[in-house]
């Protein structure tokens, strides 16, 4: 079954605590009806520490009152998930879904008390992953690209996605626009994936195999 995935994903470092140490103190935030959230499903699988963010946001609808024949707004709560890893070998956060996920896992752990931590972005643009794969000599297919501030003779100028059927007109492109492309999407292997510049990426393919095919993106970006 084919399916994609999304990652967000920052470095962060751990100056003075291992993977067993910040799982237990990651335990001991239970979900409790007063602060509204907590950690499930903790694990450690070799280096990576993985788990669930539970979190309730309290929001308001609009119900009709027969009786009164009047709107009347009724509270209500909405929980949210954030599955979580922290990769000590690789020194990564990431997140699956958009980078507000990934938001919310660092200010979670700001707000465990005596946990120091380093995070930062990952830096790396759709045009540096075009570069390691060319210094690294993995076989790709150059599937698209989006351009930020495509330019064609003057006169017409603004974002272009284009679909790339030949690859030499794909690599002529990304050397003239470089780090204007906002989005590179390659396909390698038996799977898609697509970079963006906000450390965000995608894997289209197999659902069994997205995890290990993430792990082996990490030899590629790291």
């Amino acid at each position: 079954m084919k399916k994609r995935k999304s990652f967000s994903i920052n470095k962060i470092v751990f100056p003075n605590i291992n993977l067993s140490n910040l799982t237990k103190l990651l335990e001991k935030i239970k979900y409790n009806e007063e602060s509204g959230y907590g950690i499930f499903e903790i694990e450690e699988v070799d280096e990576i520490l993985s788990a669930l963010l539970i979190k309730r946001n309290s929001t308001y609808i609009q119900q009709y009152n027969l009786t009164e024949q009047i709107f009347e707004k009724k509270s209500i709560y909405i929980y949210s998930r954030i599955k979580f890893y922290i990769d000590f070998e690789y020194n990564l956060l990431y997140t699956n879904g958009p980078s507000t996920n990934l938001f919310q896992i660092i200010s979670l752990l700001r707000n465990i008390s005596g946990l120091r931590f380093d995070v930062s972005s990952l830096e790396v643009t759709p045009y540096k992953i075009y570069q390691l794969l060319k210094r690294k000599k993995i076989k790709f297919q150059l599937n698209e690209l989006t351009i930020e501030k495509f330019n064609f003779k003057d006169g017409a100028i603004g974002k272009y996605t284009a679909s790339i059927s030949t690859m030499s007109i794909g690599i002529e492109l990304i050397k003239l626009y470089k780090e204007d492309i906002s989005k590179i999407v390659f396909d390698l292997n038996h799977y898609r994936v697509y970079f963006y510049n906000n450390n965000t990426l995608s894997i289209d393919g197999n659902i069994d195999d997205i995890e290990q095919n993430f792990q082996n993106l990490k030899n590629i970006i790291i």
